[in-house]
């Protein structure tokens, strides 16, 4: 079994649709099984195939991809790596509304901050300003 066999058959664990095998310039790389459709015109009548055609992943180098040099990672990297950049299985719009919510929530405490320290900075100052204001004889609801 060769190095293209083993981390094949890690990665299926990972996804079934993943498999190892080397590129045109003899790199490992990483695949995932999908297809396209072909079509073709034949004296006015257009035909369509569909045909297996795997996309790369990733390749097995020192950059993740094809212009970097060859490197053996280990099965723990490769995973690593595969999550990291799955898209396939993950909820990118749950992601991206978190990350908004997130992003909103901070500015609304920054904003909560600015005026709680704005109010504290003018405490002393409105204290004094209406210091001589009667308000015991007001009429009270």
């Amino acid at each position: 079994m060769g190095r293209a066999e083993v981390i094949t058959s890690y990665i299926r664990r990972f996804d079934s649709l993943l498999f190892c095998e080397k590129s045109g310039d003899g790199k490992l790389c990483i695949y995932r099984k999908g297809q396209r459709i072909e079509s073709y015109d034949v004296d006015g009548v257009v035909i369509h195939f569909v045909r297996p055609a795997p996309y790369l992943v990733l390749a097995l180098t020192d950059t993740w991809n094809l212009h970097g040099k060859s490197r053996d990672w280990g099965i723990e990297p490769i995973l690593r790596r595969l999550r990291e950049c799955d898209l396939w299985s993950r909820d990118l719009a749950k992601e991206s509304i978190e990350s908004i919510e997130a992003h909103n929530a901070s500015k609304d405490r920054e904003v909560d901050n600015h005026i709680e320290s704005y109010l504290k900075d003018i405490r002393k100052p409105f204290a004094r300003a209406t210091d001589d204001l009667v308000v015991g004889s007001l009429i009270k609801n």
